[in-house]
């Protein structure tokens, strides 16, 4: 006898199941989400709905915020119309993250105003951890007091992105009591800022990068054009040392591959100020005419009063394993040559064995545009 083999259709059956049992919820969670408008309340109401790995976009429009939106969402990416589009104002903080809670975040498109923070990034545990693998690109920031600042060790890049008229950055890092020089250069594990435009056109910025309390980042392929002029002191790139802080000085620095147009006058302008930690400078132009290029400092021992004095070598997180080479009309002067000596604490010469981090950024991933316009949007 010949046995009947039942063919069953088990799929509407085992949907709601499925669907209940969490099974669909990462697809869910993907999607992309329109905010109504670029207000505050409705990009937050948009960022509340988001999951993770999920897109928010945000309309043309010109807005005014007050306040913070906490973004604690993973691989998050909230996107713009595009720089003159989609505008925000605000003369408070505007995003802020704790710990890893937003690793993977993207913003593009979007031009802010005025804003104190338009970014912070605050660090959790110890030693202290930050958002990582983030991206910042396409972007304008505009009369901003600080754009981006970070308080513990993340990682990522701030690529293809206008400064007009900004203080760039403020790069606090783990401030780990442990950590030894030297370190390892060429590395992703830093703050990255390339391809970007800096323009001070019509107001004196005190600094375009600032960095303390173990901070790593790397400055590369950006264009600076300093038009500005009557600033008085200006030291556009600075990495601060341990004088400056109770805990740790900078770590890391990088910067190559610049271009620097300053006024063909006089005018007080140090392109780059580094009080502490090891870096490397090489294959920078500059044009115009500078104060100083390239100054080298240690206040402990030099230009007291600072939270401790140094009288003896070395000063803690001093100027060491630092190399500059081939930089084009841009000169180095030692202004500590008793705790800083050439041939001990900084070279000359190519640094041995260094080999830069992969250009562009892979975060970057070969593209200077933002992403094509999301399909499957859902309105908050």
């Amino acid at each position: 006898m010949k046995t009947k083999t039942f063919k069953t259709n088990l799929f509407p059956i085992l949907l709601p199941i499925l669907f209940c049992c969490g099974v669909f919820i990462p697809e869910a969670r993907a999607a992309t989400i329109n905010a109504v408008s670029c207000s505050q309340a409705d990009v937050q109401s948009a960022i509340n709905s988001a999951g993770d790995g999920g897109t928010v976009t945000v309309p043309t429009g010109n807005c005014n915020w007050s306040g913070t939106i906490n973004i604690n969402k993973q691989r998050l990416t909230i996107q713009g119309a595009g720089v003159g589009q989609t505008i925000i104002t605000s003369s408070d903080q505007l995003f802020s993250t704790v710990g890893e809670s937003a690793n993977g975040l993207r913003v593009t498109a979007i031009e802010f105003r005025n804003c104190v923070q338009c970014f912070y990034f605050d660090g959790s545990g110890s030693p202290k951890e930050a958002t990582k693998n983030f991206r910042i690109d396409q972007c304008k920031f505009k009369d901003v007091y600080v754009a981006f600042e970070t308080d513990g060790e993340a990682t990522g890049v701030l690529d293809h992105n206008v400064f007009e008229d900004s203080y760039g950055t403020r790069i606090y890092g783990s401030n780990s009591a442990s950590a030894t020089f030297p370190f390892t250069m060429g590395t992703s594990n830093a703050v990255f800022f390339e391809d970007n435009t800096i323009d001070m056109i019509s107001t004196c910025q005190p600094h375009f990068i600032a960095s303390n309390s173990g901070a790593r980042y790397v400055l590369r392929h950006n264009t600076f054009n300093l038009t500005k002029t009557g600033c008085g002191w200006l030291d556009t790139i600075d990495a601060h040392g341990h004088c400056e802080v109770a805990g740790r000085g900078s770590f890391t620095w990088e910067v190559y591959n610049n271009v620097f147009n300053t006024p063909n006058e006089s005018n007080d302008i140090r392109l780059m100020h580094f009080r502490g930690g090891q870096g490397l400078v090489y294959g920078n132009s500059a044009s115009g005419r500078t104060t100083i290029n390239i100054s080298l400092n240690e206040y402990a021992y030099c230009s007291p009063p600072c939270v401790e004095s140094c009288s003896s070598y070395p000063c803690k997180d001093q100027i060491n394993h630092t190399y500059i080479w081939n930089n084009a009309q841009i000169w180095l002067w030692d202004s500590c040559e008793n705790a800083i000596q050439k041939g001990r604490d900084y070279y000359e010469t190519q640094m041995p064995g260094y080999t830069p981090y992969t250009y562009p950024h892979p975060l970057v991933g070969g593209t200077d545009s933002p992403p094509s316009p999301p399909k499957n949007i859902r309105i908050r």
